[in-house]
């Protein structure tokens, strides 16, 4: 059974609620891991309410997207000759209770829904006029077939200074069966509390640090971890063997250049020009003009992750 939530009046915080209650379709990607802005960690912090939603709203390529949303729904009107209309409320599926839609617009006279879509990456508009569609935005769109039980879903993505770019999606009953159980085995870990495992990602450490900002003057046990310890331990070792391999090369090249601010050879173009770096001398400064107000300093806190291997003593 089909439900339709109208959110034109709804309250920020209410909005919030509502979201924060199932998966929506820009969830699917992080859901499944394959979001370049969201983990499966960070997405469970949110879901949970162990950390506010991030305040994206303000940033100006997001809304850029939300101001180009009517133009890139205008212009593919023009090119497919498809009428589309908004659609002002969310969506919920009685056989999908952990996921929600919030739709672009939907397509007149079909079971279709439209998505519209802004990028500036060189890369993205290179996929796209390869007629490769990105794997998050797939997801998306997959994600609103299973909820809306629609057969087809449009998407036209504009490419800053690239061109308008048009793709149909056609509802594949595997593909919805696999996200379906993904975003179910989510749901289950937001609900009893469960983090899903973490990854090397950047959102992930992000959410680690929001999340356990403040440390305390403990000691834990990390027999649990013992695993990655080991393998950090051996991962580290490799890291600097490499790093001084790769300084030992750089040092030749650095050689081989001198003075010249440029060197190239093939494929490889090599810069190493001398930049002037100016910082504040605080002690001459002080010695003037007398010690710099504390009202001028920032206070930061953050929390440097040090492995040290102790050696074992045997006795």
């Amino acid at each position: 059974m089909i439900e339709k939530i109208g959110t034109g009046s709804m309250s920020r915080e209410a909005w919030n609620t509502l979201r924060r209650g199932s998966l929506g379709g820009s969830d699917a990607p992080a859901v499944l891991g394959v979001s370049a802005f969201k983990s499966p960690f960070a997405l469970w912090c949110e879901k949970t309410g162990k950390l506010p939603p991030p305040g994206i709203a303000d940033r100006e390529s997001v809304r850029l997207g939300a101001d180009l949303e009517s133009y890139v729904a205008q212009r593919f009107s023009e090119v497919s000759g498809k009428k589309l209309a908004r659609v002002n409320f969310t969506i919920k599926n009685s056989d999908y209770p952990f996921a929600h839609a919030n739709i672009d617009r939907r397509v007149i006279g079909e079971r279709a829904g439209f998505e519209a879509k802004t990028s500036s990456s060189w890369e993205i508009a290179a996929d796209c006029r390869a007629g490769e569609l990105p794997a998050a935005w797939r997801a998306q769109c997959m994600h609103y077939l299973m909820v809306t039980g629609w057969e087809r879903w449009y998407l036209a993505v504009l490419c800053f200074g690239q061109g308008l770019f048009r793709f149909v999606i056609d509802r594949s009953e595997s593909e919805i069966a696999a996200l379906a159980a993904a975003e179910h085995s989510f749901w289950t870990l937001v609900e009893t509390g469960t983090p899903p495992e973490t990854d090397g990602s950047e959102t992930t450490a992000k959410a680690l640090e929001q999340l356990y900002g403040e440390s305390e003057p403990c000691v834990t046990d990390l027999s649990a971890a013992a695993p990655q310890l080991r393998e950090y331990e051996r991962l580290e070792g490799q890291i600097r063997t490499l790093s001084e391999r790769r300084d030992a090369c750089r040092a030749a090249i650095q050689q081989v250049m001198g003075p010249a601010e440029r060197g190239q050879y093939g494929k490889y173009l090599v810069t190493w020009k001398s930049q002037p770096f100016r910082r504040l001398d605080r002690a001459s400064f002080e010695n003037e003009c007398g010690a710099i107000p504390e009202k001028f300093f920032r206070v930061s806190r953050t929390r440097p992750f040090r492995l040290t291997v102790r050696q074992e003593v045997r006795g």
